[in-house]
């Protein structure tokens, strides 16, 4: 690895995170010494009735044909509006299902730096990833012959899964099963009262998840 390390811990927020269990699940797992999640879905829409329709929806889309092209997303326009209507999406009064973060919970500068600087353009594969594995499946390679998901349950290392129970595009019933189907001995399951972007950068992220994060590695170090 580029740490020099000849096994290492495996830390990723949402998609990192659905990443580092199919790493866990591959032929790197031997140089996996454990894997933390934060905001991870492993059974993507769980919890949100809007995802369990629209993330089948969005794949199915696929199976007709149009995305063939793999075009790419212009995700910098999301960016763009959020942040241009940022007051209205960090409003709790605003009734829209599916936040980004829970509102109220980041300073306003560091919310709009996140957004200026976290929204890439990516393609349209990317985003069916995380959407192909649905409500009941686990992760698959692409032509569906790898079964990472059932690799990463069998594996034993330590797991520490963290879910937010303010977390609308990731709820605790998404993320949770990770924790649940894991055989790993070492296994640690914690949800606090956060959405998916303040889980990491919010308010409450240095007295609640870095700290846990911090102590959960020391002690398996």
């Amino acid at each position: 690895s580029i740490s020099e390390h000849a096994r290492v811990f495996l830390v990723g927020h949402s998609m990192g995170g659905m990443i580092s269990y199919c790493a866990a699940g591959s032929e790197l797992r031997e140089q996996v010494a454990g894997v933390v999640t934060i905001g991870s879905p492993y059974r993507f829409g769980r919890g949100s009735a809007v995802l369990r329709v629209v993330g089948p929806l969005f794949y199915g889309l696929r199976l007709t044909g149009l995305f063939d092209t793999n075009f790419p997303i212009p995700l910098g326009l999301a960016g763009r509006h959020l942040r241009g209507f940022r007051r209205l999406w960090d409003s709790r009064l605003f009734p829209f299902p599916i936040k980004v973060w829970h509102p109220g919970s980041m300073e306003p500068e560091l919310l709009d730096e996140y957004l200026r600087l976290s929204f890439e353009h990516t393609r349209l594969e990317v985003a069916l990833g995380i959407v192909r594995p649905g409500p009941e499946s686990v992760l698959r390679s692409h032509d569906g012959m790898v079964d990472y998901g059932a690799a990463f349950e069998l594996l034993d290392r330590p797991l520490l899964v963290i879910a937010g129970s303010e977390d609308t595009l990731a709820p605790p019933e998404s993320v949770k099963p990770a924790y649940e189907l894991s055989q790993a001995s070492d296994r640690t399951y914690r949800c606090f009262p956060m959405g998916h972007v303040d889980l990491i950068m919010g308010r409450n992220a240095p007295s609640l998840t870095w700290p846990l994060l911090v102590r959960w590695l020391e002690g398996r170090t």
